[in-house]
């Protein structure tokens, strides 16, 4: 008997708490055991859900505070990103700019090594004509030598011949 008082404890009790919980149906006493074990499973579920409903809503409260703190951060980071973008930009202007020059200047740097390089042509040219002329200078200032050398042979030759006429004339004179 001291079961049976015990069950009908447990099935009043169980059925206070199944009131509250707003579960007016009624139930067999036979299945008490699992009624039991379905409210308490219910009863914690319950818990448990208030708790992370409590949890989410200070979570939440935090987020938000969090955010406030962080939305300067934000800001800044979008400012700093806008200015990063512009920044790059710049510096793409500036390399395109700078391999234009650089491609400009070797462009250059090719036509002055052309042109230096004909002028050498050029200049080897007129070395070798120059060197020519002083050959032809060469051997025009030796024929001249032995032409001078000739002419004062002739000069000597017919100044001693007119001495001696002068002088074969002067004989027959006195004679």
């Amino acid at each position: 008997m001291a079961d049976f008082d015990k069950m009908k404890d447990e099935y009043s009790s169980l059925r206070k708490q199944l009131d509250i919980l707003g579960y007016r149906m009624s139930f067999h006493f036979e299945s008490l055991p699992l009624v039991t074990r379905l409210t308490n499973d219910l009863i914690c579920t319950t818990d448990s859900l208030r708790k992370s409903k409590q949890e989410i809503s200070s979570l939440e409260q935090y987020k938000c505070k969090i955010e406030k703190c962080v939305q300067p951060y934000k800001d800044d980071n979008a400012r700093l990103l806008k200015e990063n973008n512009s920044l790059h930009a710049q510096v793409l202007k500036l390399r395109e700019g700078f391999e234009l020059d650089v491609n400009e200047k070797k462009s250059q740097i090719l036509k002055l090594e052309n042109e230096l390089n004909d002028g050498k042509f050029v200049m080897k040219k007129y070395l070798e004509r120059i060197s020519h002329y002083e050959d032809s200078l060469t051997k025009l200032t030796k024929e001249l030598m032995v032409l001078d050398e000739d002419r004062d042979a002739i000069v000597s030759f017919t100044s001693t011949f007119q001495l001696l006429e002068i002088a074969h004339s002067q004989k027959k004179k006195a004679n």
